[in-house]
């Protein structure tokens, strides 16, 4: 079997208005988390990987490991989300699945993505089919793998159009993965609240 090409999209350029500072320099304890949630993808198999960020970010992450070829330039990174996946997408090939992640659900772990592509691999149309983990209770988590062959209605989204459409236009190809006993794929932290309450979560763990 052919092993498949798998890029990871790492979107880092949102300025997290509620959070108080750019999400990409989000910290768990005082460890910046990108760099990790990078390794992550990495350990999984990942042979793609493409981190949007802001462009007064680039020397930091660099500095953290990251590489020069791993790190894309949102020049316009106010005009949201999906600008920051445009970006990234010009340097997806036609063959390559994306598993795209936020950056701001860092505790996003290899076992669980390796998980999602385990069993996004066994349906019959992998390249047709969009997986994501779900909780036991139906909650949609992180990352989203979309196949090959659905990559190319996402660079036709214009810089505004939300992720969701490619659901709503593709409902009957959506593959929900459980994962059970890991909170890591929809711990999202969009506020400073949040963001004690993983860090209260990791004391308790």
């Amino acid at each position: 079997m052919t092993t498949p090409q798998l890029h990871a999209i790492i979107l880092s350029a949102g300025a997290g208005r509620r959070l108080g500072f750019p999400k990409a320099l989000l910290k768990l304890h005082g460890k910046l988390m990108l760099p990790i949630v990078c390794q992550a993808f990495k350990a999984a198999g990942c042979q793609h990987l493409s981190v949007v960020i802001r462009a007064e970010h680039e020397d930091l992450f660099l500095e953290s490991g990251l590489t020069a070829r791993e790190l894309v330039i949102n020049p316009s990174p106010e005009d949201g989300r999906t600008s920051s996946l445009l970006c990234a997408l010009q340097r997806v090939s036609t063959e390559h699945n994306l598993l795209i992640h936020s950056c701001d659900t860092p505790l996003i772990s290899s076992d669980a993505i390796l998980q999602l592509i385990t069993q996004w691999l066994a349906v019959s149309a992998p390249a047709q089919t969009i997986a994501r983990l779900c909780s036991p209770g139906g909650k949609g988590g992180h990352p989203l793998l979309v196949g090959s062959e659905l990559v190319p209605q996402l660079k036709k989204f214009s810089a505004d159009q939300p992720l969701r459409d490619l659901f709503i236009n593709n409902a009957e190809a959506l593959l929900n993965v459980t994962r059970t006993g890991d909170p890591g794929p929809f711990l999202g932290i969009n506020t400073v609240e949040q963001l004690a309450l993983v860090e209260n979560l990791l004391d308790d763990a």
